[in-house]
């Protein structure tokens, strides 16, 4: 637009010098030509100018799609990445929700999960890399998750077990044919050691025996 606004200054400016000139001398025809000159850069540079608006404004929609395309064109790629993490999560044993790339809180507990199942919670914590992810994946076996918190259950409930027999032996007296516990200090500390692992395995979705 700059160029356009140069074209019009130099003729008008041309116009104004055949307007002068025709004015001091008096000749009609140098008259008449002042004003065709002006006249025509006017013309001319209103025409240019409205084109210049034109192209102005489809430069600034060619950058505002542009913009778009980028944002959809990233937004789709992230899409895909937690498409394929959640792919990987489930073949791992760790996620049961829809491979939709959509990253909530289903697929966060499945991360979770996975990093428990290894050991690697305390290191990488809720923040996670997603070249470290795929590198983590790919050497971690089929079902590691389904199969490590088979263990957890298995574990919680043998701790369990054997906080309720600690309980029972230790806590409790039978009077006749009536049994009844003991309320002492060291007993209050039995039931809740064996509570909290009732509310473990309830946790799991395994309920307590006893």
């Amino acid at each position: 637009m700059v160029i356009e606004f140069f074209m019009i200054s130099i003729g008008l400016m041309s116009g104004g010098f055949f307007f002068r000139d025709a004015l001091a001398q008096r000749p009609i025809y140098e008259l008449v030509a002042g004003v065709v000159v002006i006249a025509a850069t006017l013309t001319w540079g209103f025409e240019m100018y409205g084109l210049a608006a034109v192209k102005w404004e489809q430069l600034n929609e060619y950058q505002r799609q542009t913009e778009i395309d980028s944002e959809n064109a990233a937004r789709a790629e992230k899409i895909e990445v937690n498409r394929e993490l959640q792919t990987e999560l489930k073949r791992l044993g760790c996620y049961g929700g829809p491979l939709d790339g959509v990253w909530g809180d289903q697929s966060s507990a499945a991360l979770s999960e996975f990093l428990k199942a290894v050991g690697r919670q305390d290191e990488f914590g809720d923040s996670v890399k997603v070249s470290d992810a795929r590198a983590m994946f790919s050497a971690a076996p089929d079902q590691v998750c389904s199969t490590a918190a088979a263990t957890r259950v298995t574990t919680t409930m043998r701790r369990y077990k054997s906080a309720y027999n600690s309980h029972v032996k230790n806590c409790t007296d039978y009077v006749f044919v009536f049994r009844v516990r003991k309320r002492t200090p060291e007993c209050t500390a039995l039931q809740a050691n064996r509570d909290r692992y009732a509310r473990q395995l309830e946790a799991m979705g395994v309920q307590p025996p006893g």
